[in-house]
C-alpha cells in the first residue's frame, strides 16, 4: 500500500476542499482522491514560491512606521482583507464577510499596520509559529497607495520582529504576480520551492 492509498483509507468519509504541498505529491493525491469520491473535480488553483529569509534588508527612505493593530482597526482591516482575498480570489468580496476575520487576527496581536500621517496604508500579518520558523501572510497595500515601498518596509519590520526571536521568517507567493516576488527577493527572501494549492470542486 503506497503513502497516498494509506492516507486515503485514514481520510475516509472525510471531505475536502482542497490541498497544497510540493506539486508532484499533491497532484497524485489530488487525482486518486477524485477518483476515489467521483464527483470531485481537481482545479489547480494557484502555484506557489515558498521563500524564506535568512538575512533581511530595510528598504530606505520610505515615510511611516510599522504599529500593531488594535480593536479600533477593524473596519479598516476588514477592507484590507477584502481587498486581499479578491485579488487572490477573482470576485468580489463584501468587506463586512471579513469584520470577524478581522477581529479573531487582530486579537492574535501578530497583524500589524504601516502608519502614513496616522493613516493605515498597508498591512502584513504573522500567520503561524513553529520552533524555528515564523510564516508571514495577507501582505496588502490598497492598489492607490502602491509603489511606494510601503508593503517592502513593512515586512522588513516584521523581518527584525521575528529575527529578534531568533525566528526565521518565511512566506508564500503567487507566481502570477511577479512584482510581490520581486519586492520579497529585494528584501532579501530567497526562493525554497514551488508550492501547488489544489481546490476540489
Amino acid at each position: 500500500m503506497t503513502y497516498i492509498e494509506e492516507l486515503l483509507r485514514y481520510l475516509k468519509g472525510t471531505t475536502l476542499s482542497g490541498v497544497r504541498g510540493d506539486a508532484e505529491t499533491v497532484e497524485k493525491f489530488a487525482n486518486a482522491y477524485a477518483q476515489r469520491r467521483h464527483a470531485a473535480q481537481v482545479h489547480t488553483h494557484m502555484v506557489m514560491e515558498s521563500y524564506f529569509c535568512p538575512k533581511y534588508k530595510k528598504p530606505s527612505g520610505v515615510e511611516g512606521m510599522i504599529r500593531q493593530s488594535i480593536p479600533e482597526d477593524v473596519q479598516l482591516v476588514a477592507q484590507f482583507l477584502a481587498g486581499f482575498s479578491e485579488e487572490a480570489l477573482g470576485s468580489f468580496i463584501d468587506p463586512v464577510s471579513q469584520i470577524s476575520v478581522a477581529e479573531k487576527t487582530i486579537g492574535t496581536g501578530n497583524l500589524y499596520l504601516w502608519i502614513v500621517n496616522n493613516m493605515p496604508v498597508s498591512m502584513a500579518n504573522i500567520a503561524h509559529f513553529s520552533p524555528r520558523h515564523a510564516r508571514i501572510n495577507a501582505v496588502y497595500t490598497p492598489p492607490n497607495l502602491r509603489k511606494k515601498g510601503f508593503a517592502s518596509a513593512m515586512v522588513s519590520e516584521l523581518c527584525s520582529i521575528l529575527e529578534n526571536e531568533h525566528l526565521v521568517p518565511m512566506l508564500y507567493a503567487d507566481l502570477k504576480n511577479s512584482v510581490s516576488n520581486q519586492v520579497y527577493k529585494n528584501i532579501g527572501f530567497e526562493e525554497g520551492g514551488k508550492i501547488t494549492d489544489i481546490a476540489f470542486e
